[in-house]
């Protein structure tokens, strides 16, 4: 009697004190596990990782993978990301983990700004979905409701406030909101913003937040006028970009991966990137740059070695414009052309348009050792040895089976490839009939390929290499790639349409090279010192 009871910790006290050792454990044993890639490997907290589940995420997309961590650790961030990519859920996850459960401290905690009020009813709905189980208030600031329900919304003293610049900032000074309590703060498209005149308002928003807050930008484009605001309104930002377009990210990848530096232009890239990676080919610091066609003709590099066209272009014009990006100032250039059997018929028309014959290579082309081109301007076709041909394809199915993101972007480089065929005019009937009575199966190995093979037999005669050199990671094993060896030395621009991921072969005009199917690739070589 008269003995006092123990007392036992509230539901609350429990929750605070064993919350951050659960989200310990779950972080040591994910390291343990070597997890990637999971969003139980990001160490969230239970209620967090409920929604997650509950609204049937599996695995992160690319821009939550690359900024989730990055925003839990506290950092501002500036994120490159489209429609449709994820990038909502890559705000609101950090900002549910960071507030965590609502406080009684007046004054909300979070501010997400949209430019246009059907995105901010989008972000809204996700948002009670994906943070059902955290308990956080959410309120919805938007122009067109009512001012006296938006007031009574603010007065419940909400953790999140979700809402357009123009109205928000008529209610914060009707309001006189201080936003002091304000620690997580995101621009949603934020080039949206800026396009659509709200600067002036979101400079008077951000001077009300305390200088302890953390800020994300997420926008498609990075217009200088967002580069000047990122720099003024975030602290040592982190810049997180993805392949927005993934058009070129298959070559990219497979040439990276084969020790190929790279750079990238396509016609939706911004002025900022694009001055980037143009800067980078330039200097040399990548020595393959692909482009897309719109790209590729407003790009004037000097002293370019080579052109590659990835798909061959469906018409004669086109391909010149291309040609004139080499054999500039009297210099000599080359330029290859990977062609399909399909594209057959456009090669045909080419030298129609030329006024060029076209010639199969035959087995004297192969009987000297270091055969020289042909002295005059005639087309010469000619076989690509199959053993090259099935090597190559060994190794990039190797390549595939080993990478998932090869395999995503696979389907996307085909997916593009298909409608870029939807567009392409029709080949000529006359060459269609050409093509069709033409007999391939004739054709002796081209002569570049013959001198490119007598080239690097010398080279491993004179220098051998063994498994442990330098050549032990290329394709063959213990031979260097000879790609590879070109472009070191050489600037190489590629081009492409859709930049697909189909098979192709080769074709050359004038130190030049198209091609056929896998099964029969073919070369062609044109003399070309200059540009036509």
């Amino acid at each position: 009697p008269g003995r006092k009871l123990p007392r036992f910790p509230a539901s609350s006290d429990y929750l605070s004190d064993v919350e951050p050792d659960t989200r310990e454990m779950v972080r040591a044993q994910n390291k343990k596990k070597k997890k990637s890639g999971g969003f139980q490997s990001m160490g969230l907290s239970f209620p967090v990782f409920k929604g997650v589940m509950r609204k049937g995420y599996k695995v992160p997309t690319p821009i939550q993978r690359k900024t989730i961590p990055v925003i839990l650790d506290g950092k501002d961030v500036v994120a490159m990301a489209r429609t449709g990519s994820g990038k909502t859920a890559a705000f609101l996850i950090p900002m549910f983990e960071r507030l965590k459960a609502p406080q009684a401290q007046t004054g909300a905690r979070a501010l997400i700004l949209s430019p246009t009020r059907e995105l901010a009813l989008q972000t809204m709905k996700f948002t009670k979905e994906l943070g059902k189980f955290t308990k956080l208030k959410t309120a919805l600031i938007l122009g067109g409701d009512s001012m006296d329900d938006q007031f009574a919304a603010l007065h419940e003293n909400p953790d999140i406030i979700i809402g357009t610049p123009g109205r928000l900032m008529h209610v914060i000074k009707e309001m006189n909101l201080k936003l002091q309590n304000v620690e997580y703060v995101v621009f949603d498209e934020a080039d949206r913003l800026f396009e659509m005149g709200f600067a002036e308002q979101l400079q008077e928003i951000i001077r009300r937040f305390p200088e302890t807050r953390q800020t994300l930008l997420f926008s498609a484009t990075l217009p200088k006028v967002i580069v000047e605001f990122a720099r003024a309104g975030l602290t040592e930002p982190v810049l997180i970009r993805l392949d927005v377009d993934s058009k070129l990210s298959d070559q990219i990848k497979l040439l990276t991966s084969e020790g190929v530096e790279c750079a990238y232009i396509y016609s939706s890239l911004d002025q900022t990137a694009r001055k980037i990676n143009i800067g980078k080919f330039v200097h040399r610091k990548a020595m393959v740059l692909l482009v897309t066609d719109v790209a590729a003709r407003g790009i004037d590099i000097p002293l370019l070695d080579n052109v590659i066209n990835y798909n061959f272009p469906s018409k004669a014009k086109l391909f010149l414009h291309r040609v004139g990006r080499v054999g500039r100032a009297g210099r000599s250039g080359t330029a290859y052309s990977m062609i399909c059997q399909d594209e057959m018929p456009f090669v045909f028309d080419l030298h129609l348009f030329l006024g060029r014959p076209v010639q199969f290579a035959t087995p004297e082309h192969t009987k000297d050792p270091f055969p020289p081109f042909p002295s005059d301007s005639d087309g010469v076709f000619g076989r690509v040895p199959q053993s090259i041909l099935d090597d190559e394809s060994s190794h990039l199915v190797m390549a595939h089976e080993n990478s998932l993101d090869l395999q995503n972007l696979h389907r996307v480089s085909e997916n593009a490839y298909k409608q870029y065929l939807k567009s392409r005019p029709n080949p000529s009937t006359e060459s269609i009939r050409r093509v069709k009575s033409t007999d391939a199966s004739s054709m002796a190995v081209h002569p570049l390929l013959v001198i490119w093979n007598a080239v690097a037999l010398t080279a491993l005669k004179c220098c051998p290499v063994t498994p442990e050199g330098p050549g032990s990671s290329s394709p063959a094993g213990n031979q260097p790639s000879f790609f590879h060896e070109a472009v070191s030395v050489q600037e190489t621009l590629c081009i492409s349409p859709a930049a697909s991921a189909s098979n192709t072969s080769c074709y050359t005009f004038g130190n030049m090279t198209t091609a056929l199917p896998p099964s029969s690739l073919h070369l062609n070589t044109l003399q070309h010192p200059t540009t036509p």
